[in-house]
């Protein structure tokens, strides 16, 4: 008999093995007389998933660490989230970056240069490499993403006359163009920079700025299961989207940074505005 019951466990579907639990369970009901507990009788079991949903109304105050360890602590944790959330765990082979800066100008105490190179290969971050002329030895290097104005590192102020006359700026050239002219104050001060751009701004191009961010209607063509594309489900369940690729675009900038024979990499620093994460 315990053969033959053995032999026809085995053969049981899904359901029946369901029932059968069930069935066991209800039994142990009967026998103990009360249906079995998770925590004890009029205990709430502890689960913060239980609880109201967050949103921004709510009060998240900081909680300062008490020692450096514990800042080292909740900066790695908050550095392997970010990572995380943007399909960056762990982090993607770093592959050859085939550098090109060419298109050297010279405006007497600094120079600017065009700058492509591969963050993956086949996809180009572009930018704009500022240089001090006449300042001998490594120089320190800053990142400079431009964040989110209009046109990006081509930026124009159209308004400069207004802000002129209020004294906003004081330089109509460096109040136009407030995104170059930080560049070529830090290259005049001695600094390497390199400014560039932002997925779909400028000179990258490679997905436009509409897709990059604007996107607001799904694209049935790219919901497919090889060579899918960005915001399709198959894209969101890898953790592949904009801002991952945005962050490993200003990690590979750090890199190309750290390569010019012109950059001390003990002095490395980031200015501008929004759009970059990096990991250092």
């Amino acid at each position: 008999m315990k053969f033959i019951m053995k032999n026809r466990s085995l053969r049981m579907t899904g359901l029946e093995r369901v029932s059968l639990f069930c069935g066991l369970i209800l039994s142990a009901t009967l026998a103990f007389g009360e249906a079995p507990q998770g925590v004890p009788q009029g205990e709430r079991m502890s689960d913060h998933r239980l609880g109201d949903l967050k949103d921004l109304n709510g009060y998240f105050p900081f909680e300062v660490p008490s020692s450096v360890a514990r800042w080292e602590q909740r900066a790695q944790e908050l550095r392997e989230r970010i990572l995380v959330s943007q399909g960056l765990w762990p982090l993607p082979e770093k592959t050859a970056l085939n550098p090109v800066v060419h298109g050297k100008r010279s405006f007497g105490d600094y120079s600017v240069e065009k700058v492509y190179f591969e963050s993956f290969p086949g996809f180009f971050v572009t930018g704009n490499l500022y240089r001090p002329i006449g300042k001998e030895g490594k120089r320190p290097g800053i990142l400079c993403p431009h964040g989110h104005w209009a046109e990006g590192r081509f930026m124009d102020n159209k308004n400069i006359r207004d802000e002129l006359v209020a004294g906003a700026e004081r330089f109509e050239n460096g109040g136009r163009s407030v995104l170059q002219a930080r560049c070529v104050q830090l290259a005049r001060m001695g600094c390497v920079v390199f400014h560039y751009d932002m997925v779909g701004y400028a000179d990258s191009i490679q997905i436009s700025y509409e897709l990059a961010h604007r996107f607001a209607k799904q694209r049935p063509e790219m919901n497919r299961s090889q060579g899918w594309g960005l915001f399709s489900p198959q894209a969101e369940s890898h953790l592949q989207n904009v801002m991952g690729l945005q962050t490993w675009n200003s990690i590979r900038s750090l890199d190309f940074l750290e390569t010019l024979p012109d950059v001390d990499t003990k002095r490395l620093a980031v200015t501008g505005a929004s759009l970059s994460l990096i990991h250092i």
